[in-house]
């Protein structure tokens, strides 16, 4: 029996039940300091005098940095340890708060947003492995909806801290708290939390077996005499070219190109809502604190929906529910755009488009592990990913280039309605193009996590 066997057969020790905790407190963090500058928007545009332009460059500036740091900084977690990598991009996340708070200029503040957002990027690699390897099998959805819900809990913490705060000590507040908060975590990490025992087995550092014993016992898993053979590694999980045929192939083709449109068109729509929406409410005449409450309610819909999507893809098909939620963002878009004169309406909605936007991003991790072969979904799903970075990026920036060509909020929100549905229809030619191509399943190899902390496989 492996070691993953024996943990997933067992039952949750205190010391797991602790780190899938750690990880959810750093999700959250992490999830406060990715949404900071929405909710310090008015404040650094009232007090530069952005542009709309500017002011998208600086909401995509974290996400850039996401997008950086999955790419160049989390593959270094295979080769230094999961642990030692998220100390220390927790410490380039921490500075980059730090300099945001004391940012004297426009140019500063993009270098603070940008550093933040590589060390998030960095740290994606190792929070979801790390949380998948120390949970028994039969409750990994449930902890991987949990530590999902982290960035929505952060921002709603956030948020409310930013509406009470940012009217008595400026924008800077936020940062200020994200700086304070990345400091704690980074002290608590260092002192608790866990190297992957896969990695130790894996690439053996010094002391390996008497480090991973060590771990073991934590959990009340029986030691090791020695450290276990190596497996060979399979033909098509090194070879390159069987890579790329798995995923580009003739018949694979088109269900990759949909999945990274679905992809894309997500994360658009979920980076639009969350960095805009507050300053689209000021810029209507509410006040900062009232448009700090639609941030809030945001993140209050997606913490529900993270826990909804968990429970209810126990019954349902994932695939389904996550055309359902991505519709459902079109729908809470348009609504949107129907009451924006109504403050109160506006803040409903905002508890519904939070609550479909999360659920989306939810739905279309859950997808696509499940549509490729085991040798390859590392692969496939990261690649997906990074083409939702690409939206990620792209959305702010557009925003704020179409507000500079006097675009008013209901036409972005009719506007950005349109990613979500075709998203959903992406998801579906995804799966309809699956059917036809011949599955390799091999049970024996679990499901990656995704780096942004995905759901379940598909049913």
């Amino acid at each position: 029996m492996s070691i993953q066997e024996s943990i997933d057969r067992s039952p949750f020790s205190r010391r797991q039940v602790f780190i899938v905790g750690l990880c959810f407190v750093l999700n959250a963090v992490e999830g406060f300091d990715i949404f900071g500058m929405s909710y310090s928007a008015s404040g650094v545009t009232a007090q530069w005098g952005l542009t709309g332009g500017q002011l998208g460059v600086l909401l995509s500036a974290t996400p850039v940095g996401m997008a950086i740091g999955a790419f160049f900084l989390a593959p270094l977690a295979d080769r230094v340890g999961r642990r030692p990598l998220v100390v220390w991009c927790l410490v380039l996340c921490g500075a980059g708060m730090v300099l945001a708070v004391v940012s004297p200029s426009y140019t500063v503040l993009l270098v603070a947003r940008l550093m933040t957002g590589l060390g998030i990027g960095g740290i994606s690699a190792g929070l979801p492995v790390i949380l998948a390897e120390y949970s028994p099998r039969r409750r990994r959805g449930t902890v991987i909806a949990l530590y999902a819900a982290g960035p929505s809990l952060g921002g709603i913490v956030g948020g409310v801290a930013a509406a009470s705060l940012i009217s008595a000590y400026g924008w800077r507040a936020p940062f200020a708290i994200g700086a304070v908060a990345t400091v704690v975590v980074i002290v608590v990490v260092i002192a608790n939390m866990p190297e992957s025992i896969a990695f130790l087995l894996a690439r053996r550092p010094r002391n390996a077996l008497a480090h991973a014993n060590r771990l073991l016992a934590q959990i009340g898993q029986p030691e090791l005499a020695e450290l276990p053979e190596l497996p060979a590694q399979s033909a098509a999980r090194g070879n390159a070219g069987s890579i790329r045929a798995a995923v580009f192939g003739r018949r694979t083709l088109v269900m990759t190109l949909l999945i990274w449109v679905a992809f894309f068109c997500t994360q658009a729509v979920y980076y639009f809502a969350n960095s805009w929406t507050p300053k689209l409410l000021q810029s209507s005449g509410a006040s900062a604190g009232q448009a700090a409450q639609s941030g809030i309610l945001l993140n209050v819909g997606g913490f529900v929906a993270t826990l909804l999507f968990a429970a209810i893809a126990l019954k349902l098909s994932t695939r389904l529910l996550a055309v359902v939620v991505l519709f459902g963002s079109g729908v809470s878009l348009l609504l949107m755009n129907l009451v924006f004169g109504n403050l109160s309406g506006v803040l409903v909605v905002a508890i519904a488009l939070g609550l479909f936007i999360n659920g989306s991003m939810a739905g279309t991790y859950a997808v696509v592990p499940d549509l490729y072969p085991a040798a390859v979904r590392t692969t496939a799903v990261g690649w997906a990913i990074g083409a939702g970075r690409l939206g990620a990026i792209l959305a702010p920036l557009v925003a704020g280039f179409l507000i500079d060509r006097h675009w008013t909020a209901g036409n972005l929100l009719v506007l950005f309605a349109v990613p979500a549905v075709v998203a959903g229809l992406a998801i579906l030619g995804a799966t309809r193009a699956q059917r036809h191509e011949r599955r390799l399943p091999d049970p024996s190899v679990p499901l990656t996590v995704p780096a942004d902390g995905g759901s379940q496989p598909t049913r």
